[in-house]
């Protein structure tokens, strides 16, 4: 079997334990958690099929970007959202209307999970694009 197809399978396999293991522990462990419960139902939208694809047209630098990024992502999504939804709901008052009640009681996760796996993206890209003007080769494995 070709070297190359034998890299694409391990990168293949390992982007799937990443995606599948977090799918698990959002399901078994972390079930009562807004942003685990929210990206495993949602299929995190579909963020893994976007990493296989880049693996198979040998993008697997940004497809390991996505993958650590939604790790990343939902780790930090959910634990700074439940701080801000925290901070949100303290300002709650008895005078309060239904809208602003509503509003303050938000949870921001999926935005900031999106928007870290965006800044991983982003960011690997950008390294990449650096390495390659200053003459350097990106390889993973």
């Amino acid at each position: 079997m070709n070297k190359k197809v034998i890299y694409k399978i391990l990168h293949f396999c390992c982007t799937a334990l990443a995606f599948w293991t977090l799918y698990y522990l959002s399901l078994v462990i972390f079930q009562r958690l807004y942003v685990f419960e929210w990206t495993a139902v949602s299929n995190y939208l579909y963020l893994w099929a976007v990493a296989f694809i880049l693996i198979l047209f040998n993008r697997t630098a940004i497809s390991y970007c996505i993958t650590f990024g939604n790790i990343v992502g939902i780790l930090v999504g959910q634990f700074l959202g439940d701080a801000l939804q925290a901070a949100n709901m303290s300002k709650i008052t008895e005078t309060s209307t239904v809208e602003e009640i509503h509003h303050l009681s938000l949870h921001y996760g999926v935005f900031i999970w999106l928007s870290v796996v965006l800044l991983f993206v982003v960011s690997g890209v950008l390294v990449i694009k650096m390495k390659k003007k200053a003459g350097q080769n990106i390889s993973v494995l």
